[in-house]
Order: structure tokens, then sequence, then C-alpha cells
């Protein structure tokens, strides 16, 4: 977060979650639900067990 958006959220006391223990990007999928409180600083979300089908090649994030 940059300090800029740091002071905005300040000063309009808005609650904002910047830090993470993992990638959304990677654990997250269609499908799954989530809730943020960014009041108490979480963020949960409630992963589908079912397998997921393979991305299609041209969905594929690159490295």
């Amino acid at each position: 977060m940059s300090g800029t958006a740091a002071l905005g959220a300040v000063v309009t006391r808005v609650p904002t979650v910047t830090g993470r223990d993992r990638d959304p990007l990677t654990v997250i999928r269609t499908g799954d639900r989530g809730s943020v409180d960014a009041g108490q600083g979480i963020a949960t979300a409630r992963i589908d067990p079912a397998p997921r089908p393979a991305l299609p090649s041209t969905m594929r994030r690159r490295p």
C-alpha cells in the first residue's frame, strides 16, 4: 500500500486490510465464498473442497 493510500484510509477512517499470509490468487477460485472484516483485520475464504478442473492454457498465469 502506498503512503498516499494509507493516509487516505486514516483520514477518511476507512478500515483497510493490507497484509496477507498467502497469495489469494493461488488459493481462492471461482465459486469460493469469502468475507472481509477490515475492522478486525481478518479476511477469510471458505474454499470448496471439490476438485477443480484444470484451467485452459490460455488462462494459466505465466511464471
